[in-house]
């Protein structure tokens, strides 16, 4: 899901009454080529980025208001801390992830 109005929708529909105990972000989505040849992807940077952060946001409230645990787990890459050529921008949103996380 890459239209920010449509996560934000998604995000919004979420039942009240929902107990939720474990936030898994594992999405993903990488560009292939040369940095200097390649148009930025916008999709891959909000499904990398800023959906994490948003989903995060949305549902930290009701896992920091459990009686019992819960937990927060940002799926990121080994491209987080070693770049991969040809990967820039899928290395560099990884990177933010695990900033973020």
């Amino acid at each position: 899901m890459t239209k920010l109005h449509q996560f934000e929708e998604l995000c919004s529909k979420i039942p009240a009454e929902l107990d939720v105990a474990l936030l898994i972000c594992n999405a993903g989505q990488y560009v292939v080529g040369s940095f200097s040849k390649t148009v930025p992807d916008h999709n891959m940077l909000i499904t990398n980025m800023l959906h994490p952060v948003l989903l995060t946001k949305a549902l930290l409230p009701r896992l920091l208001n459990r009686e019992q645990r819960s937990a927060i787990i940002n799926v990121s890459s080994v491209a987080s801390v070693e770049p991969v050529v040809g990967f820039t921008l899928y290395s560099a949103s990884k990177a933010y992830l695990s900033a973020f996380s």
